[in-house]
């Protein structure tokens, strides 16, 4: 198996990598994990992703309040971009964001051929499915 192979999810665990790796807090990890659930993957990008304060911090644990400070900190360090804004009101259209891993040379998040092993730690064949949406693949 390569990591072609992968699909969309060799975007998701190049992102996943950084965040692991990076200096921030627990809350922004968290926040950038589920935040990269709901994006969509394509083109060696992690882009639309829209959940709305509610949702992450139902899906985080987290209060809205700690959900709106994390996500400003974040697109204030450049993991976050936001290309649409909400109009709240009535029609409580969530902002829509992209995400990044800042300093990379590249707005994309290529995957490095040694971060992914052709079988997992019990010796079995790794067998990912292709799909659009990273959640599908992480949790089928």
């Amino acid at each position: 198996m390569t990591t072609e192979d992968l699909g969309p999810a060799k975007t998701f665990l190049q992102f996943m990598e950084a965040v692991l790796a990076s200096d921030l807090t627990s809350s922004q990890r968290l926040v950038l994990i589920v935040q990269a659930k709901h994006a969509d993957a394509h083109n060696d990008e992690l882009t639309g992703s829209f959940p709305s304060e509610e949702t992450l911090a139902k899906e985080t644990d987290l209060s809205t309040k700690t959900i709106e400070r994390t996500r400003k900190a974040l697109v204030e360090l450049g993991w976050l971009v936001q290309t649409h804004s909400g109009r709240g009101g009535s029609s409580k259209l969530a902002n829509t964001y992209d995400l990044r891993i800042p300093g990379s040379t590249r707005h994309s998040v290529a995957l490095q051929t040694d971060m992914v092993s052709q079988t997992n730690r019990h010796g079995v064949p790794d067998k990912p499915t292709q799909c659009r949406n990273i959640y599908s693949f992480i949790y089928s």
